[in-house]
């Protein structure tokens, strides 16, 4: 919107630039900027608040724009030879009515607007006598509509941001200043500095004159066309310190050039932008030639050069077509025979399709992730299926590219091709097999060496000359493969053989090995249940079914999620010796053991397992839990506030440093109003998780709405880090925590509630604690 505030000036045989100095408050500020009118011997300023309260401020209050030489002749000033030089230029406030009936806005449309936007009370919210919430919401609403409609207008026309109280024109330039260094201020009357800016004025001696060659020309610029529509697009980016608006220029052949805007362009956009600014026109009809010019416009109103010149030329939409390659041969002498069509798509006319094609490529890439060549072309004249011989250059991947006569192209789904494979690969070596006593059996066999190969599948047989019977679903890409025999297999014995295949699928011969294995006893071990895992404030409860009448030995397991080793917790043969437990609140069932463990607040896993007097094992189903966290990490001890006078420094309070009149030297910045230190302890056995302090400080008085009912909130004044805390502990000579808050944003006379909370990096905090600070 504020598009002045980010411009570079421009550059005149006399040149200016600018320096700016940081605000004292970001919630009260003015953005000053100012660029060079050489033609009038003038400077043109603009300034711009940051909020509308701060606007409503200048225009109760008044602006004064101060004046101060900082150099003459291109030699820098002392700062007491520069002050003396200070001087109030100007006192800014907006147009009075009677101001704009005798201005050179008072015939304009634009005057009326003006005049409401600054003297007709009833565009802003009216408040009822019992106001609410969404009433405060609305008059902000209102107050910010104000304060953008008249920054919009503003950035329309110098004249009008001078009308508005938003601009100034300074008449300093001649040529007895020339070479001469300024420093603007903007101040309220009976406020602090807000804002500078500074103005350096060349070394041209003679006649000013404006010479716009020094001026830069958006660049970049380039177009697309389409259907009776002309896009242009030009580089904003790097021109958006010297522009605030841009005009679009078009001509015809033989023509002149004409501006396409209406009104000057801004272009707007979010913070990831491109860089590149755009602008679409309409075109009168297609196939004729226009020509587009972009010319940037400056905070002062001043056209820059004009941008290189584009030419676009309308052209229809695309055809709502599909090229197909339909069918192929391989023919001698490596060459290939394509057949291909072009379908049409909803109300597409076949004729009219077939004369707007221009001609086919044809393209082939080795595999769809290489960028494909071109191998040949052709004319498109013709029937609507065609066929053409392109040079055969190896089973790969070919495409047809299709381009019309306006300059569309349509590229086909790449058409896998590939001769005639009949020679299979070699059998596979090397099988053999190995088994668990779960009955979990591993192949694997030496890896092919084709080329070609696409994988490999698995044969099993329950005698050694067979039948073998195909056990994988799929090809298996690796020379490895597992298999569990399930426990209604009645074999005892089992025959394993592998065959190889390439991308043909031309299949090899069995493998000559054959793996053979001994599968363990059909005996099969009841697995235990394991019913839950419930956090509680006790520790982990957790809760089994079991047959009491296995002679089982039952072992119970935990491991962090994360590990890879368990840990054995109990050893239990005798099922009674742990009863289920009474149920406590939020739990479903009956637990029959607690992990009163101290544990960190990650996941565990929780399993039960089951041996049998043969050793042979088996699990319960792995449970997952997170022991029980309330959140509360540890307690603040011994928090006090001490009310410290305003006239020390605080290592750990920062103001950024400024220039003291008396001094002429930069200086550290005392703290604005009284200081409150706080000291405290922590205790915590998280200590390593510790990250930060919030401390929150509100004015003990009830809550109201009058100020819109914040008096009675806690505000968050300062979050610091553990390290710093301690540190500012340390300087002071104190132990555990300690740090300085500037109570600047509070009533000074009052009594402060002041609390601290501490945060934890796993999401952990402590309890809250709360002291009262008496002035």
């Amino acid at each position: 919107m504020i598009k002045f505030l980010k411009f570079v000036l421009f550059l005149s045989m006399i040149s200016v630039s600018q320096n700016f100095v940081k605000a004292q408050s970001t919630d009260t500020s003015y953005t000053i900027k100012a660029v060079l009118d050489a033609g009038n011997s003038t400077v043109k300023i603009r300034f711009a608040p940051n909020n509308y309260k701060t606007m409503e401020l200048g225009y109760q209050h008044g602006l004064a724009l101060y004046r101060r030489k900082i150099a003459q002749n291109g030699v820098e000033l002392s700062f007491e030879q520069s002050l003396l030089t200070d001087s109030k230029i100007a006192e800014i406030r907006p147009f009075s009515s009677s101001q704009l009936n005798n201005s050179n806005i008072a015939s304009l449309p634009i005057k009326n607007t003006i005049d409401s936007l600054l003297y007709y009370q009833k565009l802003i919210y009216e408040l009822p006598d019992t106001p609410k919430f969404g009433d405060a919401v609305k008059l902000h609403e209102s107050m910010y509509e104000r304060y953008l409609l008249r920054l919009l207008i503003a950035d329309q026309d110098f004249k009008y941001a001078v009308a508005l109280g938003l601009g100034y024109r300074d008449t300093i330039l001649n040529c007895n200043f020339c070479g001469d260094k300024y420093l603007y201020s903007l101040k309220f009357d009976s406020l602090p500095l807000l804002k500078d800016t500074s103005l350096i004025l060349g070394t041209y001696i003679q006649t000013i004159t404006f010479d716009s060659s020094s001026v830069a020309a958006p660049d970049s610029v380039h177009g697309e066309a389409g259907n009776k529509i002309a896009r242009i697009y030009w580089d904003a980016k790097s021109h958006e310190d010297t522009y605030t608006f841009y005009n679009i220029y078009r001509k015809e052949v033989g023509g002149v050039y004409e501006k396409r805007n209406a009104n000057p362009y801004v272009f707007m956009h979010d913070v990831n932008y491109s860089g590149l600014a755009h602008f679409t026109d309409t075109l009168a009809q297609n196939g004729l030639a226009y020509t587009y010019q972009i010319k940037g416009i400056n905070v002062g109103g001043d056209e820059g050069l004009p941008s290189e010149e584009v030419v676009v030329i309308g052209r229809p939409d695309s055809l709502n077509v599909n090229v197909v390659i339909d069918s192929f041969a391989i023919i001698l002498n490596n060459s290939l025979a394509l057949k291909w069509k072009v379908e049409e798509f909803f109300s597409e006319d076949s004729i009219m399709v077939l004369q707007s094609i221009d001609e086919f490529e044809f393209y082939y890439g080795a595999s769809r992730e290489v960028t494909p060549t071109l191998v040949n072309s052709t004319s498109a004249i013709g029937a609507e299926i065609r066929q053409t011989i392109v040079p055969f250059l190896g089973d790969g991947y070919y495409y047809l590219k299709m381009t019309d006569i306006n300059g569309y192209s349509y590229m086909s789904v790449p058409k896998l091709i590939q001769k005639l494979d009949t020679i299979p690969p070699t059998s596979p070596t090397g099988v053999v097999a190995t088994i668990n006593s779960d009955g979990n059996i591993t192949l694997k066999w030496a890896v092919n060496t084709e080329t070609d190969l696409l994988g490999y599948k698995i044969y099993e047989a329950y005698k050694q000359d067979g039948p073998y019977i195909e056990i994988t679903d799929r090809f298996l890409t690796k020379n490895e493969f597992r298999k569990t025999i399930s426990s209604e297999n009645i074999n005892s014995f089992g025959y394993y053989k592998v065959k190889a295949f390439d991308k043909a699928e031309n299949a090899s011969s069995m493998s000559e090995d054959t793996a053979y294995v001994v599968f363990p006893s059909n005996s099969v071990l009841e697995a235990p249940l394991l019913t839950h895992a419930f956090p509680h404030p006790g520790g982990i409860r957790i809760g089994w079914q079991l047959n009491t009448k296995l002679p089982y030995t039952y072992i119970l397991q935990r491991k962090l999620k994360s590990a890879s080793q368990w840990q054995d917790l109990v050893n239990f043969k005798e099922v009674q010796l742990y009863p289920a437990l009474p149920i406590v609140q939020n739990e479903l069932a009956p637990s029959n053991y607690i992990d009163t463990d101290t544990l960190e607040f990650k996941y565990y896993n929780y399993r039960l397992k089951a041996v049998n007097e043969a050793g042979k094992y088996t699990y319960s189903k792995m449970v997952q839990v997170k022991p029980y966290d309330n959140g509360i990490r540890g307690q603040i001890q011994n928090f006090t506030g001490t009310v410290l006078p305003s006239n020390q420094y605080y290592t750990d309070f920062y103001i950024p440093p400024f220039v003291d009149a008396n001094q002429g030297s930069v200086v550290q910045k005392k703290p604005e109003g009284s200081v409150i230190r706080l000291q405290w302890g922590y205790n915590t056995v998280y200590t390593a998780s510790l990250r930060e302090f919030k401390i929150y400080v509100k004015d003990n008085v009830p809550a109201n709405m009058t100020d819109g009912g914040l008096s009675g909130k806690y505000t968050l004044v300062k979050t610091v880090k553990k390290g710093v805390a301690a540190s500012t502990a340390q300087s002071i000579g104190v132990s555990n925590y300690a740090v300085h808050v500037d109570r600047l944003n509070f009533i000074l006379s009052m009594a402060k509630k002041v609390k601290i909370v501490a945060f934890h990096n796993d999401g952990g905090f402590s309890e809250v604690v709360e002291i009262l600070i008496n002035p």
